[in-house]
């Protein structure tokens, strides 16, 4: 099963700038970042390309699952 760490919260960017979205990596594969863009996105952070997409964080999740495995 696949867990994760948050490192960054929601945050206000100010009137005008919007949101920044939470950032998570998985537990124990820490160079693999979790992200809501327009859908889910894991993102290997050693080489920056874009490791699984998923509509929904339990989708992501469960192909994280698959390819970790």
């Amino acid at each position: 099963m696949v867990k994760l760490k948050k490192t960054k919260s929601v945050s206000w960017n100010g009137y005008g700038f919007g949101n920044s979205s939470a950032e998570w990596v998985v537990d124990g594969h820490e160079h693999l970042k979790v992200l809501q863009l327009n859908d889910w996105v894991a993102i290997d952070t050693t080489t920056g390309k874009r490791v699984a997409r998923g509509y929904s964080k339990k989708m992501l999740l469960q192909i994280l699952q698959e390819k970790i495995n």
